[in-house]
C-alpha cells in the first residue's frame, strides 16, 4: 500500500455570482484568495476525509467581478507506519498530500466557471507551494473516533 491512497472526491458546493457592485472601468480585476482545509482522520479505519475550501473573489469589493465558492471533499486512506518512515511528521504530510490532490481537481473547476460566467477571460488557479500554505496557516487535523 501506498503510504496515503486516494479513492475519491464529491463536491460539495460550487458556486459563482457575479459582483453587481463591479466597476468595469477597473484595470486590477482583485482576485483575492481564501483557503481552509479540514482533515479528518479515523485511526480504526486508517481513512482520512479532507475538505478543502476555496473563496476566490468577492461581492463586496467593486474591483472584484464576481465571487466563486468551490467545497471539495477527498476520501483516502493511509499507512502510518511508512508516512512516519519519511521523518516529516504524520499531520504535515496528510495536509500536504491530500491538499494537493485536491487542488488539482479545483483548479479546473474555477477556470471553467469563470469562462462560463461569460464577462471575463479565462483564469487558470495557479499553482501553489502547499508547504508554505500549510506552514502558514493553522489548518486543523481532527481525529475522530
Amino acid at each position: 500500500m501506498a503510504s496515503i491512497s486516494f479513492n475519491n472526491y464529491f463536491l460539495k458546493n460550487l458556486s459563482y455570482v457575479a459582483n453587481p457592485k463591479f466597476d468595469f472601468s477597473t484595470k486590477n480585476i482583485d482576485l483575492s484568495t481564501a483557503v481552509n482545509l479540514e482533515v479528518h482522520v479515523n485511526k480504526k479505519t486508517k481513512k482520512i476525509i479532507t475538505i478543502l475550501d476555496i473563496t476566490l473573489g468577492s461581492l463586496e469589493n467593486t474591483n472584484s467581478g464576481f465571487c466563486i465558492k468551490v467545497s471539495i471533499v477527498g476520501d483516502f486512506h493511509y499507512d502510518f507506519k511508512e508516512i512516519e518512515s519519511y521523518g516529516i511528521g504524520f499531520e504535515k504530510f496528510i495536509k500536504e498530500s491530500t491538499m494537493s490532490i485536491l487542488w488539482s481537481f479545483v483548479r479546473p473547476f474555477i477556470s471553467d466557471l469563470i469562462s462560463r460566467g461569460n464577462k471575463f477571460p479565462r483564469y487558470i488557479l495557479p499553482v501553489i507551494n502547499v508547504s508554505k500554505l500549510i506552514d502558514n496557516h493553522d489548518f486543523k487535523v481532527i481525529y475522530d473516533e
